[in-house]
């Protein structure tokens, strides 16, 4: 059927309903039945009025009845009957339980290894930039997709390679019909669409970035894998088989449009997420069989929406190809794709050593905001599941060292697919660092190191979320006597209780510190070991928690209700953070049963027992919450004022119940210091809500 021609439609609409009504027994009046008999017979204005009587009367009885079939059944009626060209009631999808199944069932975290699960679907993926110069081999590595997916092929045509594709494998009529639709997104369906029947495998739209490997998405025999989001078949993402049927049917409709007249045709009504929506509908309502017989699996949004975000990320790369003097590259890309595919037995140069593999968490503890809640995003993200993503441990060779632990490759900048190292990378870009050269290096450092930094190394909460867990793992994959032989590059500047965490977690002492003139010096490192950080936007990898688990042995029942305070902040220094309620609410805690602690005041040891010992910890937003990861239960944390989800993040991973409350106004003094304050019967609620 081709739903924009009027003929075509209108015996589609005859043989549908005459299936139904005729063909099976579907409970309905003789009078309506005698209608449809002679459905044959009708003048085209009689057509519109049966069809419009019938599609009444489908709609009634699918507000009445509660059986799931009856309501499929209804549905299906009332969907053939108001079908029009790339238009038609896409709620009937929400009606099907093919395409709506929960995966609540799950038991999370999902592990998804990075390595190809054997599937019918070809391993590669497929994308199409039309109105984009060709990507470089350079620009290829930098994408999400291929960095993500190192057990599949990846390809990316522009303009020119689409229509030498389309001519060298399907002929004439398909490099017209290309040359027909007059836009860009038109071009680039038409393409994918060809590309996936001639070939099969994965098409990405380019504007959705990857977050893990989607091998496990495809599974072992299926023919065609969607996404789906309520009422919508998304087509940001399919993979199929070669020739698969649905695929053959959708590409027909569009050729066949292109040859029709493409007049007041939309994007939607062509190939966009409405018209492929719809071929998915059409075909079931000619047989309710096809998606078992054509092996079409459906993925829920609760799944997809962590593999994949919607942004420009990838196509900004775009206009870096002509723009960009800034050279990265990431870390992946100094590794050959031979070797990560294991083809060879001998390591090359740089070598990826082992990982953690990225995991599906699921949805967190709803948050408890009290008062005005000026992040609602953050509440709807903890409802959702969330991917960690994996981490892979490189050895790697004559990279260079500057600034805030930036690694550079000549004078490429090495990219860790992180927050901390795009903060290096934009101080980089700004020239506040820059590579080592031939005339600027300070040092050559023979033996292994291990660059144990970051640009928040004098930060005690980054440095336990972010610098430590990559040593653990580092230490994990190499194993501990291996560990021992590497020395430690950390700055001149770091705080004494940074040394101290090296040395309950690693055994680290002085001996084996190197230490690093971070603002001035320049350095070759001829090998050194480096973790990928264990999240991107500080949704944590579990593995973390495994790190700090495995430091507290005993079991210790958590009974006590702590306050963190924050009293040392200092008058004469600047741009720090001053809750002008601080003084009430240390002694409002007190008065509920709360400890008053200091923690900088205490050994790490003490730190890491009182965390362990801890059922209740409320404070300001700030590091020393974070230490709340030492803990194996989960807690209750109240915080003050976040300015980030980074606590929330981590409360994801041991069950945390997040009580906050913001600020309601703030002003700066000559020095940039904030002093905030809360509405005072928010913060007694506050305290009720902890309880």
């Amino acid at each position: 059927m081709f739903d924009f021609d009027e003929n075509s439609l209108v015996e589609w609409k005859k043989r549908i309903i005459k299936q139904i009504f005729v063909s099976t027994n579907a409970g309905v009046s003789l009078e309506i039945v005698s209608t449809v008999e002679g459905i044959d017979a009708a003048s085209k204005e009689d057509l519109l009025d049966i069809f419009g009587r019938i599609a009444k009367i489908s709609l009634d009885n699918l507000s009445r009845v509660t059986s799931d079939a009856d309501k499929i059944l209804w549905g299906k009626i009332f969907y053939v009957c108001t079908r029009e060209f790339g238009v038609g009631w896409t709620e009937f999808l929400r009606l099907l339980p093919q395409c709506n199944a929960s995966n609540t069932a799950l038991n999370y975290p999902i592990e998804l290894p990075e390595k190809y699960n054997v599937s019918a679907i070809p391993p590669q993926i497929f994308q199409c930039r039309p109105d984009k110069p060709k990507f470089t081999s350079e620009v290829c590595e930098k994408v999400t997709w291929y960095q993500k997916n190192p057990d599949f092929a990846y390809r990316c045509l522009n303009d020119e390679s689409a229509l030498t594709y389309l001519s060298d494998n399907l002929g004439p009529r398909f490099v017209e019909a290309y040359h027909r639709v007059g836009y860009p997104a038109g071009r680039a369906d038409l393409m994918a669409l060809s590309f996936l029947y001639w070939e099969g495998g994965v098409f990405a739209d380019v504007f959705s970035a990857c977050r893990a490997s989607i091998s496990n998405l495809l599974g072992s025999n299926n023919g065609l894998v969607l996404f789906v989001n309520g009422s919508r078949v998304e087509k940001f993402f399919i993979a199929a088989t070669p020739r698969h049927p649905h695929i053959e049917r959708f590409l027909k409709r569009v050729i066949k449009l292109t040859e029709y007249g493409m007049r007041n045709t939309s994007h939607d009504k062509f190939t966009d997420h409405l018209a492929f929506t719809l071929s998915i509908i059409d075909a079931y309502c000619e047989n309710p069989a096809y998606f078992k017989e054509n092996k079409i699996s459906f993925i829920q949004r609760e799944t997809y929406g962590c593999f994949v975000d919607f942004n420009g990320q990838d196509e900004d790369l775009a206009s870096q190809i002509t723009t960009d003097y800034f050279k990265t590259i990431p870390i992946s890309g100094l590794i050959p794709r031979e070797e990560r595919l294991d083809l060879f037995s001998c390591a090359g140069p740089n070598t990826v050593l082992g990982a953690v593999e990225a995991q599906i968490l699921p949805a967190g503890i709803p948050l408890t905001v009290v008062g005005h809640n000026p992040h609602p995003d953050w509440n709807e993200r903890q409802k959702r599941n969330a991917i960690s993503p994996a981490a892979h441990v490189y050895d790697l060779n004559m990279v260079g060292l500057s600034g805030h632990c930036g690694l550079w490759k000549d004078d490429t900048f090495i990219q860790l697919d992180s927050y901390l190292s795009h903060v290096g990378e934009m101080e980089s870009r700004s020239g506040h660092w820059r590579p080592p050269t031939r005339s600027s290096i300070t040092r050559v450092v023979d033996e292994p190191v291990i660059p144990a930094f970051s640009a928040g190394y004098g930060c005690y909460g980054h440095y336990i979320v972010d610098d430590l867990p990559r040593l653990g793992l580092i230490r994990k994959t190499i194993g501990d006597a291996e560990f021992r032989k590497l020395k430690i590059i950390m700055p001149r500047k770091t705080p004494r209780w940074a040394f101290d965490l090296l040395e309950v977690f690693f055994g680290i002492d002085q001996s084996r510190i190197v230490l690093f003139d971070h603002e001035n010096d320049l350095w070759i490192l001829r090998r050194a070991v480096v973790s990928e950080y264990m999240h991107r936007n500080y949704v944590f990898n579990p593995y973390i928690k495994e790190f700090y688990q495995s430091y507290v042995t005993e079991d210790i029942a958590p009974t006590r209700k702590i306050c963190l305070s924050r009293r040392a902040w200092e008058p004469g220094k600047s741009h720090q953070r001053i809750f002008e309620q601080q003084d009430w609410f240390e002694n409002e805690a007190e008065r509920r049963g709360f400890e008053i602690i200091s923690p900088e005041k205490l050994s790490i040891p003490d730190q890491i027992r009182l965390m362990c010992e801890t059922k209740v910890q409320i404070g300001e937003h700030g590091s020393a919450q974070h230490a709340s990861i030492y803990s194996k239960f989960g807690m209750t944390v109240g915080t003050v004022n976040p300015l980030g989800d980074v606590q929330i993040n981590l409360g994801r991973l041991s069950g945390n119940k997040n009580v906050i409350i913001y600020e309601t106004g703030n002003y700066k003094d000559d020095n940039q210091n904030t002093f905030y304050r809360c509405d005072q019967g928010d913060l007694v609620k506050f305290f009720d809500a902890l309880d």
